[in-house]
Parts: structure tokens; sequence; C-alpha cells
């Protein structure tokens, strides 16, 4: 998908952008990518366009100019407050600990859920958070995850009940739309 408004001196003017996507977002030439786009007029080839597309990885633009591919991970956790102290057990996680965590390396974001009433089958958690990470070395925001979770850098909270699932995901494929 493209979402370009207007271009002025080199600078693409966003109109939308997909809310809260997980994808990366990447500027690119159609002067590199005209023929595969399909773009047979002459005038759009200088120009930038922003491509929304779930399988290509982030540019991080290095110091001596170069760019690096990023890898994408989500970090998936379910959790449940202690019985009787769910307002404290979400003021905690919404005003401290999201943030907290997103202060690791490779953290770029963070969205809560809460379970829905419709379900297919009964389970046992009623909260998920799911947080994006982009990263070459996730081994090295587990390592920092480790060492700092129950430290005064990412403190817990006796509202969160026992019991916390956590697991980290990688894509094996596209995001796949209805046709």
């Amino acid at each position: 998908m493209l979402f370009v408004h207007r271009f002025h001196d080199g600078e693409a003017f966003l109109d939308q952008l997909l809310p809260n996507s997980l994808y990366p977002v990447r500027l690119v030439t159609v002067t590199d990518k005209a023929d595969a786009l399909g773009i047979a007029n002459a005038r759009w080839r200088d120009v930038l366009w922003l491509a929304v597309s779930p399988d290509i990885a982030k540019i991080r633009p290095l110091p001596n100019g170069r760019d690096i591919p990023m890898n994408r991970h989500i970090f998936a956790v379910l959790t449940n407050p202690v019985e009787g102290r769910e307002a404290e057990f979400n003021a905690w996680y919404s005003d401290r600990h999201l943030h907290d965590i997103l202060k690791l390396p490779g953290l770029v974001s963070a969205q809560r859920f809460r379970l829905s009433p419709e379900q297919i089958a009964a389970t046992p958690y009623r909260y998920l958070v799911i947080y994006e990470i982009e990263t070459n070395d996730l081994a090295e925001t587990i390592r920092e995850l480790k060492a700092k979770d129950g430290t005064d850098e990412i403190p817990t909270t006796s509202a969160l009940a026992s019991g916390v699932l956590a697991s980290f995901f990688e894509p094996i494929g596209p995001l796949v739309a209805r046709r």
C-alpha cells in the first residue's frame, strides 16, 4: 500500500499511515523500483514513495552512511492481576511497566489487550501485551530483560499474579490480507 499525499523538495508529506502497524515502513526511490512497480510515467521516477510491506526489513542508517536490515520479532506476554487488585495492576502496567520495557535495546512499541468476552474456548489469561522488537541481536535483548527484570530499572508489582507466559516470535511469512 502506498500512503503518499504530496512531495516538496524531495520530502514526502504523508496523507495517512496504517494505524497501529507492526510492519516496517521504508522510503524507496521509484527510480530503483519503477519497472517492478509498473510505473511508466517518467515524472514519477524521481519521487520518494513510502512503501508499507511486512516482507521488507526496517532499514537503520549507520554512521558510515550504509544501511543494515533489522530483524523483526514479537514479544507476547500473557498475564493476570491478583484477585481484587486489577486497577492497581492496570495502572502499574500502563503507566510504568510498558515504558520500562521499552527502554531495552531493540524494543520499539508495545500495545496492551484485554480478553474479549466472546471466546471459542476458555483461556486462563485475561491480559496480553505485544511488544515489537527490531534487532539483529535478540539474545542481547533477552539478556538485558533477564538482568533488569525485578530491579529498580524494571520493578515488578505484587498486583501481578504468578504464572506469566512470555514468548518471542519471528515472522515466517508475509502478512496475508483478505482478497
